[in-house]
């Protein structure tokens, strides 16, 4: 019998969850701008990498590139009100709607790696005429959501 050496993948996704706690935590309820949140949102960068890589290792592992998408889109979707209710004073845009002013943080990473999925499609589809602009500009909408220009990066180096 062979003996795995090093660390599953299961035990990195959840000391990545950790980390996304840690950076919840020091993003959310930390006073902006200290030394403990500045640490613990720093320690939470750990996670946009890691998922980026397993967000590749997706891609080519699954049995349904439409249903992967699918699943992340509607998850991106769900957990947007959340994070807009958790960052709501990070916001890039104002939006004025009914006398009210809604500020708006951008897109969850759930946004940013579905976009980033969408990228991996595009660089790998030979139908598209364009493939090298249509992924710049991917690349560029993710400048609306969370680890704008980075994630996309990631992705690309670990494809």
């Amino acid at each position: 019998m062979k003996k795995s050496s090093g660390i599953s993948q299961e035990a990195i996704k959840y000391f990545a969850m950790l980390t996304m706690l840690i950076n919840h935590i020091g993003s959310i309820f930390m006073p902006e701008h200290s030394i403990e949140s500045s640490l613990m949102k720093a320690i939470g960068y750990f996670t946009a990498v890691t998922m980026c890589y397993f967000l590749v290792e997706g891609y080519y592992h699954t049995s349904s590139k439409e249903r992967y998408s699918r699943r992340l889109l509607i998850f991106a979707i769900v957990s947007q009100l959340p994070y807009m209710l958790a960052f709501s004073g990070e916001s890039i845009i104002t939006f004025h709607v009914f006398n009210m002013d809604i500020p708006f943080p951008g897109f969850s990473m759930i946004f940013t790696l579905w976009i980033c999925f969408q990228l991996l499609i595009t660089l790998e589809d030979s139908n598209i005429a364009d493939r090298k602009a249509y992924a710049i500009g991917l690349v560029c909408i993710t400048g609306l959501g969370d680890w704008p220009f980075l994630a996309p990066l990631f992705v690309w180096a670990f494809r």
